[in-house]
């Protein structure tokens, strides 16, 4: 009787200890989802800055090879 007991209380433990690790690692997912969708956003913008001062950069020599450079 009593080894049954805990054996129940063991599963039961045991049970509970992987319900939290569950409920940890989805959490740790959803938040690592979120970094993603952050770190997208500022890859998109930092790529739009860079294309921006490449357009610029191309302007300007074309200024200066017109300049006689």
């Amino acid at each position: 009787q009593r080894r049954k007991e805990a054996n129940r209380e063991s599963a039961r433990r045991s049970k509970q200890r992987k319900k939290e690790e569950s409920e940890l690692l989805s959490s740790k997912a959803q938040e690592l989802v979120r970094e993603s969708a952050t770190l997208r956003a500022e890859l998109e913008k930092v790529q739009k800055h860079v294309d921006n001062l490449y357009e610029e950069n191309t302007a300007l020599r074309k200024q200066i090879s017109k300049a006689g450079g």
